[in-house]
């Protein structure tokens, strides 16, 4: 008889599409609960919720000033 090689995935196990993995990896897992922390440690991390700033940022309408004259701004 001669030697066969390792089998490979799809002969050891069912193979599902990617919509039906997700569906159980998320139908077995829970949502983490969210934690305040500081600016500086908070990289690589994703927001719980939204972010609102209390006022405008800019505190005008535009994001850039349009300046009408052709002299450089000082």
């Amino acid at each position: 008889m001669a030697a066969q090689g390792p089998a490979t995935p799809s002969a050891l196990y069912k193979m599902i599409s990617i919509p039906e993995a997700q569906e159980i990896v998320l139908s077995e897992t829970q949502p983490l609960p969210s934690v305040s922390v500081d600016l500086a440690e908070a990289v690589g991390s994703v927001l719980a919720e939204n972010v609102q700033a209390p006022e405008n940022v800019p505190p005008f309408p535009a994001s850039i000033k349009v300046c009408s004259t052709s002299q450089p701004l000082s």
